[in-house]
């Protein structure tokens, strides 16, 4: 069965990070390790394919070094499997050094 899930949070950028591109570069170099293919970065967002998974991680700028972070992943299939999935790739973002 075909769905979208999302997951937002508040994100400060640790003082560490240059910039929110670093964390895009980071995302991006960490997703093959889930086994994402066709990855792209764009200036707003990193989106990979994993069969029949779609995710797309963005970060919406509020101010100073805050941010909103989505990711969001399309789907076709069982919703358990894409609630793992998104979970794993937030766990994955979530242990990236610095942030």
């Amino acid at each position: 069965m075909p769905g979208l899930l999302w997951r937002s949070n508040s994100f400060t950028l640790s003082p560490a990070t240059g910039d929110i591109g670093e964390v895009y570069s980071g995302i991006e170099a960490g997703l093959p390790g889930l086994g994402y293919t066709e990855i792209t970065k764009q200036q707003d967002d990193v989106l990979g394919v994993k069969g029949d998974f779609f995710v797309v991680v963005a970060y919406l700028y509020q101010g100073g070094r805050n941010f909103i972070r989505l990711v969001m992943l399309a789907f076709n299939g069982a919703p358990k499997a894409a609630e793992a999935e998104i979970q794993s790739v937030i766990k994955m973002i979530d242990n990236l050094k610095p942030l």
